[in-house]
């Protein structure tokens, strides 16, 4: 079970906007893979490669669409409330 989340950023000004992806295991906390980009489908798949290889059986994420795509029902479970705070 990992939760996926992104946080939005800026580089030397306000206008050069990336958010910071990141995977993190629910259970150990350990930050499994991250990375930095824009809020798209492409900076999103760079993520999901970094784990590819790992089992996911649910991922928890919060409300935004780009997840939908990505999960059955069956593996995502959008929820804030069982997040850790990353």
């Amino acid at each position: 079970m990992v939760e996926i989340d992104e946080l939005q950023t800026f580089i030397g000004k306000k206008e050069n906007i990336r958010w910071l992806w990141s995977i993190l295991d629910h259970y150990s906390g350990k930050l499994l893979a991250y990375v930095c980009g824009r809020r798209t489908t492409k900076t999103f798949k760079k993520l999901m490669a970094l784990v590819d290889d790992l089992r996911i059986s649910l991922h928890y994420t919060d409300r935004l669409n780009i997840y939908k795509a990505f999960f059955s029902v069956d593996e995502h479970a959008v929820s804030k409330f069982k997040m850790q705070r990353i």
